[in-house]
């Protein structure tokens, strides 16, 4: 079976232990859409512990283990710049894996997304329902449509 994990990284905690708040509710609604509408692939968000303590290489390296076929990050003001460097790694070191990117950074006028990363499907707006259509397009092997995908998508891997 295909597998996706759901990453929000936290807020930049202010010493190395604090408490970051880091509560990844979009990744966790968007597993339970999937879920709910029986899409033949294993989803999981990735845990806190390891997005609040683990730096980026570690992250990465975990990343590596778990032999993904997709990752998705919510991108938010405090986690954007962070977020897109762990994914543009990742890609280099798994080409064949399918991006994504959600969240409130994510958005038509967000010139940065296009710039600096090439290979990723950018969502914007809720998307629950969006992301699910997209993901069935996606396991079907057709091309993904929706008004919630922003273009463009250099590779359309």
């Amino acid at each position: 079976m295909r597998k996706l994990v759901l990453a929000q990284l936290p807020v930049p905690p202010p010493t190395a232990q604090a408490a970051t708040g880091n509560v990844p509710l979009a990744a966790g609604m968007l597993s339970v859409a999937l879920e709910q509408n029986s899409l033949p692939i294993d989803v999981e968000v990735l845990d806190p512990n390891i997005t609040d303590h683990y730096g980026d290489q570690a992250i990465l390296e975990d990343l590596e283990k778990r032999d993904l076929d997709y990752l998705g990050f919510s991108l938010y003001l405090w986690n954007s710049e962070r977020s897109l460097f762990l994914l543009q790694e990742f890609q280099k070191r798994n080409p064949n894996a399918k991006t994504f990117l959600g969240g409130p950074e994510v958005h038509s006028d967000n010139s940065h997304l296009f710039q600096n990363l090439t290979d990723a499907y950018r969502i914007q707006g809720e998307a629950e329902e969006s992301f699910v259509a997209i993901m069935k397009s996606i396991l079907e092997g057709q091309p993904p449509q929706h008004p919630n995908l922003l273009h463009p998508i250099v590779t359309g891997k």
